[in-house]
């Protein structure tokens, strides 16, 4: 539609056509039947419409398919969300971007290639991803519930998969059907996620196919063998370190009779997190240790008398000369106190004594006399330090892929070079940013969306 607005046959004003577009984007989220013919009712007598009649048929030509694109008459299909828009444009992006590396100069024997092993290749790596748990994005997703967005108080339980569960900022009641994973709010009567499946999850503790991480050992390795086409593990491998606590119920029918998920004790997925750090900073630090040569001729009593001796040995130091070990002892003591881990503190006691910045900094005062390097390290540019990036590592997350669209300046699209207007020696011309291909950034611009193949379609 605003592809239509935007052309010249269609003689819409360029101050109109964001209105216009706004009116036939009300049809498409129309909440029920009645709510669409009385919204097409009101299109129709718009006063900015009656000056368009070429609009008026257009409209009129479309809404005899409204079955294709009006929303309330999808409630009844389980789309999960989605319409087939957004799983072509997925999978194609995966295409341009994972698989041609957004790149075109490939002919028909490499396309094809590629297409039989890279993309083969992605999907693998990503099954095997979600069946390791080894996610980012999925739990920074606007679907989790988060504090204050649901009471988890609140929510009832009334069968073995449905839940009812209190909306925060209207006070209606919404059913919802783990099993099924739908709900009857807006977003998740067709089946997708919502954030009142998340909060029944999140208390229960009940698996459902909408939300990842899965903790279910079943899931995890239904997603593996669909990778690798393989079932040569044993059904534990995919199990939790507490396999007493990892009883997750599983959804099979019984006779005629469905049977849903039952919500027996598991262990809160925060707590076998948190559980499992602590053996991963355990595990680090045993690690950390192997390899050292540590004296270990003395015995336990005799090196704990010597720990005494040394302590007594600063006491008596900074009791008799408490100007000079003050400073000394007070930077000691903290940073014994900002040492957290077993590795560190490991570490600190190895490498005790041994280098000093004494000498060094003694000789660089004297100066270099005889020419030679007097220091451990080769100097360099005091720019070329300003200059290092670090490519991984701290707590900032890596900036990657496409920039962000605001980030980008608008280009002009309709900047003509004026007669006469001498061009700069050594200076390059610049090319035009191709135009924006989202639709929700156009409007707001109110200009015309870039050019696909698929635009005259």
């Amino acid at each position: 539609m605003w592809r239509w607005l935007w052309d010249a046959h269609s003689g819409i004003r360029k101050q109109d056509r964001p209105y216009l577009l706004r009116l036939f984007k009300s049809l498409v989220y129309a909440e029920s039947l009645g709510d669409l013919n009385a919204r097409q009712d009101h299109l129709a007598n718009d006063e900015i419409v009656r000056k368009y009649p070429k609009f008026r048929a257009h409209v009129d030509t479309v809404y005899q398919r409204r079955e294709a694109w009006a929303l309330c008459l999808h409630k009844e299909l389980p789309t999960r969300g989605n319409v087939t828009n957004n799983f072509v444009e997925s999978a194609m992006r995966i295409i341009k971007e994972k698989v041609f590396q957004r790149l075109k100069a490939y002919n028909v024997t490499q396309a094809v290639h590629f297409l039989c092993t890279r993309m083969e290749d992605y999907y693998i790596r990503r099954l095997i991803d979600v069946a390791n748990n080894r996610m980012a994005n999925p739990s920074q997703s606007k679907y989790n519930a988060r504090d204050g967005d649901v009471n988890l108080d609140n929510i009832v339980k009334e069968g073995d998969t449905s839940f009812t569960v209190p909306s925060a900022s209207s006070g209606r009641l919404y059913h919802v059907d783990i099993f099924l994973g739908t709900c009857t709010c807006p977003i998740g009567i067709t089946g997708g996620p919502c954030k009142h499946q998340s909060a029944v999850t999140k208390k229960f503790h009940v698996e459902s196919t909408n939300f990842l991480p899965t903790f279910s050992p079943n899931l995890r390795k239904m997603y593996y063998i669909i990778a690798t086409g393989r079932d040569d593990i044993p059904d534990d491998w995919f199990a939790s370190l507490h396999n007493a606590d990892d009883q997750v119920p599983s959804n099979e029918h019984q006779g005629d009779d469905m049977m849903g998920p039952s919500t027996s004790s598991i262990q809160d997925p925060q707590i076998r997190a948190i559980e499992s750090l602590g053996l991963q900073r355990s595990f680090d630090n045993s690690f950390s240790q192997r390899g050292r040569r540590i004296e270990t001729s003395v015995g336990d009593e005799d090196l704990s008398q010597k720990l005494h001796n040394f302590v007594d040995t600063l006491t008596t130091k900074l009791r008799e000369d408490g100007d000079s070990f003050r400073g000394p002892l007070t930077k000691f003591v903290r940073r014994v106190e900002n040492i957290t881990t077993d590795s560190t503190l490991i570490s600190a006691l190895v490498t005790f004594g041994k280098y000093s910045g004494y000498a060094v900094s003694k000789k660089a005062k004297r100066g270099n006399r005889s020419g030679l390097q007097t220091s451990t390290q080769i100097g360099v540019q005091p720019t070329a330090v300003s200059r290092r990036k670090a490519a991984l590592g701290g707590r900032r997350a890596l900036i990657t892929g496409r920039p962000v669209k605001i980030n980008q300046k608008e280009h002009g699209y309709a900047k003509v070079q004026k007669r006469g207007s001498a061009v700069k020696r050594g200076v390059l011309p610049q090319n035009p940013r191709p135009a924006s291909h989202s639709l929700s950034h156009c409007v707001e611009s109110n200009v015309t969306l870039g050019k696909r193949h698929s635009a005259g379609h």
